[in-house]
């Protein structure tokens, strides 16, 4: 989802599912970094008046907090099976779509089972803030040309960071 090998607008949709907490990099500034370009990529690739689909796990702000001082200790320390991922939230996500053209159509809380994986680990549903959400995105049809964005553009302002 990166750097897809795809022409400009050649799908009428594009989706992705929990997806976008699992590109991450060797900090949080790269993870953020890593999600707008996928979410660019996704645009990109996107034809005009086509839409997104992105089901992706999310948490609350205090926990996405949390998860910003916490990843470069969990991600030196962890040793082994899943790698370490990177949740953001809902409005992390909305606020960097938007700004990379996206339109919002749709937006939905998905309820939770009973097992989710966090930090690469299976919990219980009810130990983890985790929360699932499907956005329904449409690139306007009278589209503007977008170049991977810049920071400035669908930024770290942007996407809460």
């Amino acid at each position: 989802f990166l750097d897809m090998p795809f022409a400009d607008g050649t799908f009428d949709c594009v989706m992705q599912q929990n997806v976008l907490h699992h590109v991450t990099g060797r900090s949080v500034a790269e993870n953020f970094a890593n999600m707008r370009r996928c979410l660019a990529e996704m645009y990109r690739v996107c034809a005009p008046g086509g839409k997104a689909v992105i089901v992706e796990s999310t948490v609350g702000p205090l926990f996405n907090l949390f998860e910003k001082v916490v990843y470069r200790p969990v991600l030196w320390a962890k040793r082994g099976g899943h790698p370490v991922t990177f949740q953001y939230t809902a409005k992390q996500l909305l606020n960097t779509a938007t700004a990379c053209g996206f339109e919002l159509e749709e937006f939905v809380w998905i309820p939770r089972g009973r097992w989710l994986l966090q930090f690469g680990i299976v919990w219980p549903s009810a130990l983890t803030p985790a929360t699932a959400v499907k956005l329904v995105l449409r690139k306007p049809r009278a589209a503007r040309r977008l170049v991977l964005p810049s920071p400035r553009l669908c930024g770290a302002r942007a996407a809460g960071l």
